[in-house]
Parts: structure tokens; C-alpha cells; sequence
């Protein structure tokens, strides 16, 4: 990738909105701890997802940026998620939220 296509961090706050009030509490969002269960390895994992500065995905902290987080944001327990590339579309489904 070029230098002068990799996105500045102030793009981002240029784009940012302001939320008046908090995402339900029964859909993932910022902040929600989710176990979620892979539907090809059956391997479940349990993410709480934090902003990219705290992600640490070895001590189940997942950037709120990544391809995983972003296909969860909105979703409830019970859901099947498709997850997109890089690795090919994987299907996950949320067993539960904290």
C-alpha cells in the first residue's frame, strides 16, 4: 500500500459521530464481552471488544476495528455471523454477551 493511502488516525476523528445515548445491552458493541462459537472448528473463543490501542487478542481483547469485531457490532445471542476475508468467509454464531 502507498504511504499517501494509509488512512491518519485525525481522518478518523473527522468521521466520527457522536452517540446521544448506549448501544442495548443484548447487541455486541463496544465494550461487550461476547463468546462466539466458529461453525467450521466448532472452537469457541470468548472477546471483549475494546478500541485498537487496547487490543491485546492473546488476553481476549479484540480491536473494535477488526473484520471479526466490525460483522459482530449489532448482533444478539443466537445469531449466525458471517465473518469476511481475509481468510475467507467463516460463519460464527454468538452463544452469549456480557
Amino acid at each position: 500500500m502507498a504511504r499517501d493511502q494509509v488512512p491518519h488516525p485525525r481522518d478518523k476523528l473527522l468521521r466520527a459521530e457522536v452517540q446521544e445515548t448506549a448501544p442495548a445491552a443484548d447487541v455486541v458493541a463496544l465494550g461487550t464481552t461476547v463468546t462466539l462459537r466458529d461453525e467450521g472448528s466448532g472452537r469457541e473463543d470468548t472477546f471483549t471488544l475494546v478500541s485498537a490501542l487496547d487490543a491485546a487478542p492473546s488476553d481476549g481483547k479484540l480491536s473494535f476495528d477488526s473484520p471479526l469485531a466490525r460483522a459482530l457490532v449489532g448482533a444478539k445471542a443466537g445469531k449466525l455471523v458471517d465473518v469476511p476475508p481475509p481468510r475467507g468467509v467463516r460463519k460464527v454464531t454468538v452463544l452469549s454477551l456480557a
